[in-house]
């Protein structure tokens, strides 16, 4: 006797959740992606675990989002932080005094 349809869609929708990338994967391979071009395998899995996973989904947005928003950045930084704008010697001696009176923490 041949298995209930629910079973077999079950079995096939475990079989499909095991070949994606989990949530933590997922995190990664997001972040990856910002940097450098998956395999077209890798793709196909991100896409059916973003189409099952709210979370992941927004996650890649917010993060399209930051890298947008954050992507002038640098060269605004670079004028306020540059390499004029460097500590005195005192300070800098007065902050390596700081660090070396510190007493190390146990761990």
């Amino acid at each position: 006797m041949a298995p209930p349809r629910t079973q077999i869609s079950r079995l096939g929708l475990r079989l499909i959740v095991r070949l994606l990338p989990s949530c933590r994967d997922m995190t990664r391979l997001i972040s990856r992606g910002l940097d450098a071009k998956h395999t077209l395998l890798t793709r196909v899995q991100m896409r059916i675990h973003q189409r099952l996973c709210v979370w992941c989904a927004r996650y890649e947005r917010q993060l399209g989002r930051l890298r947008a928003t954050t992507a002038h950045l640098p060269l605004a930084a670079g004028r306020h932080f540059g390499a004029g704008n460097r500590l005195s010697h005192a300070a800098r001696h007065r902050l390596k005094q700081a660090l070396d009176d510190q007493k190390p923490t146990p761990l």
